[in-house]
């Protein structure tokens, strides 16, 4: 669950939704990268907003969400049998997640 105002951490802490939660989700791929969006009131409407609310919970959202993507490459690729490090690509596929009407990360 996300911290509230007054739980607020002095330091960011990657949260995610129940994983039940992300049929609620939805990715839609965008000339600038993807774009989140979930109906209100669900949960991923909730992580989405917390995520998008300021620029420093963008910044650590996109870092993260980075790293998962990553990590997930990684173990397809090992489940292939290919023992390959995908790297920082970040100077070819530059991260475009920004924030739409509705709030939601992209």
């Amino acid at each position: 669950m996300q911290p509230t105002n007054s739980e607020k951490p002095t330091e960011l802490t990657m949260w995610w939704p129940d994983p039940s939660a992300f049929h609620d989700l939805h990715v839609t791929d965008t000339e600038d990268g993807w774009d989140f969006s979930a109906p209100a009131g669900t949960e991923c409407a909730d992580w989405i907003v917390y995520w998008s609310q300021d620029e420093e919970h963008h910044k650590f959202f996109q870092n993260e969400f980075k790293k998962i993507l990553i990590k997930q490459v990684e173990f397809i690729l090992e489940q292939h049998g290919q023992n390959q490090t995908v790297g920082d690509q970040q100077g070819d596929y530059p991260e475009q997640a920004q924030e739409d009407t509705a709030g939601a990360v992209s």
